[in-house]
């Protein structure tokens, strides 16, 4: 990629940029796969070879996104009632430390 620059109110040439040139990627080394004892000799056999016995190479798996966990409303409400009932029985310094606790855990500042 040329760069330039700005010198005295006009573009300059930085740097030439190299000429573009091709990137062609060796195919694989023959191996003997772990699976069946067959030797694969491609890309494209790999591949296919993955695909029909139901496999898939590590670090190339994409990992489903969870559902998101829907709590009952009941539940909730449940749960709100005891956190209530439980500060109910707390003096304001007790609450403050508690507050201050969950901002720190949480990462507020």
């Amino acid at each position: 990629m040329t760069v330039y620059v700005i010198e005295g109110g006009e573009l300059v040439v930085k740097r030439e940029s190299l000429a573009r040139r091709l990137q062609i990627v060796p195919d694989i080394q023959p191996y003997r796969s772990m699976i069946d004892g067959s030797t694969i000799g491609s890309r494209s056999r790999h591949r296919d070879h993955l695909r029909a016995h139901g496999c898939i190479e590590i670090g190339n798996e994409t990992q489903p996104v969870p559902a998101p966990i829907e709590t009952p409303k009941a539940q909730r409400d449940a749960r709100k009632r005891a956190l209530y009932g439980q500060f109910e029985n707390l003096n304001q310094r007790q609450i403050s430390r508690i507050a201050r606790e969950l901002r720190d855990r949480a990462g507020w500042r």
